[in-house]
């Protein structure tokens, strides 16, 4: 343990030490933080989903989920939106972070293309669009049903309940769930083509992953 630093980490397999890695980028990566004595944390996408603190277990507050998901859609959309339209397309995220049940927004500015192709296969359901952004009923309500929803980067909503498909063409991790490996590997898909796609996925157990072509491109996982 005294050989990991800041920059080293020690890689653990099987309860095993394997090596001693440095990480140039942390996202993606599950990494346990030994910060004092009884003082450990658990980090995964750079954010911390446990701290174990003198015999307490803590979770991550809300503001720490908020400063994620802004810090991954100001990366994405930097160069191509406003600080306006991308606070609000944050506060869209955050409304649907509140879902008991998990859910999932996937962001593309060919949303409307998409959506017919996708319920041309019967994989969810078409609506006239309407801007969502800024409305927390509005984005409470279109989020309670499985499925994802897929708006455009101005926040007009195209499809609820929207089933993501293509070909498997990237790792799964099997210690996630259905919704994060299929949305996971189809903004992967996406990439490969050579389009522009955010997904913000929440878990049931309140867990926030952004992934994006963007900026997870270089840790994309691809099947050989």
């Amino acid at each position: 343990m005294e050989i990991a630093t800041e920059d080293f980490y020690l890689e653990v397999k099987g309860g095993e030490v394997k090596s001693i890695v440095q990480l140039l980028c942390t996202n993606q990566a599950r990494i346990i933080e030994f910060k004092d004595y009884l003082n450990w944390r658990i980090l995964f996408d750079e954010y911390y989903i446990v701290e174990y603190k003198n015999g307490e277990i803590k979770l991550p507050n809300l503001l720490d989920k908020h400063k994620y998901i802004q810090n991954a859609m100001y990366q994405h959309f930097e160069k191509r939106k406003s600080k306006e339209q991308i606070d609000a397309l944050c506060k869209t995220i955050k409304y649907a972070s509140a879902q008991k049940n998990g859910t999932s927004i996937i962001i593309s500015d060919d949303a409307e293309i998409e959506v017919e192709r996708l319920c041309g296969a019967k994989r969810g359901f078409k609506i006239k669009k309407f801007n969502i952004l800024n409305n927390e009923s509005l984005v409470q309500h279109i989020t309670s049903i499985d499925g994802a929803v897929i708006i455009d980067s101005d926040g007009y909503c195209y499809g609820v309940g929207m089933i993501v498909d293509g070909e498997a063409v990237v790792q799964g991790d099997n210690s996630r769930g259905a919704r994060y490996n299929s949305i996971y590997n189809y903004i992967v898909q996406k990439y490969i083509q050579g389009n522009c796609y955010v997904a913000a996925i929440i878990s049931e157990d309140g867990m926030i992953n952004i992934i994006s072509t963007e900026i997870d491109r270089d840790n994309f996982r691809l099947l050989e």
